[in-house]
């Protein structure tokens, strides 16, 4: 992975891998957790397929309290049930944004491994920007999930 153009975040979710990989495919869940900070996902598509078409809309303020309305969007590229997803990623507006991302899953003592892998930005803000995204998008992810499974 280049460093300049690619960001990698390992972090163990507390729930069963069939559970955290349904995360990420189904909307109402996805709706639930793959927002930062004080951002909310307003709305999302998914055609789980090899080919088939995702989005994921935004709203709320961002790291600097700025309001936004972000938009993001790509095809999916390799969907391994329970072992890996793989898509492209695009936030509209963006050219920088354009790059693909791969998550993976593994058992692991006390719930899954995640890793995901975001490559292929255009510029370095572009990145950090999207650091802070899923850092905050996975702690909602693993927050969420714990709480499904920890009443």
């Amino acid at each position: 992975m280049d460093e300049k153009t690619g960001l990698q975040i390992k972090t163990t979710i507390k729930a069963g891998r069939t559970a955290v990989f349904r995360a990420w495919l189904e909307p109402e869940i996805m709706k639930k957790w793959l927002a930062p900070g004080k951002m909310r996902v307003t709305l999302a598509k998914t055609d789980p397929k090899a080919g088939g078409a995702w989005r994921v809309e935004m709203a709320g303020d961002n790291p600097r309290g700025i309001f936004m309305t972000p938009v993001f969007e790509g095809v999916y590229r390799t969907i391994r049930p329970d072992e890996e997803i793989s898509f492209t990623w695009s936030m509209l507006g963006n050219p920088a944004s354009n790059s693909v991302v791969t998550v993976t899953f593994r058992d692991v003592a006390g719930g899954t491994e995640v890793v995901l892998l975001h490559e292929g930005f255009g510029d370095t803000e572009t990145r950090d920007g999207h650091h802070h995204g899923w850092s905050g998008s996975l702690e909602n992810l693993g927050n969420l999930l714990k709480k499904q499974t920890n009443p």
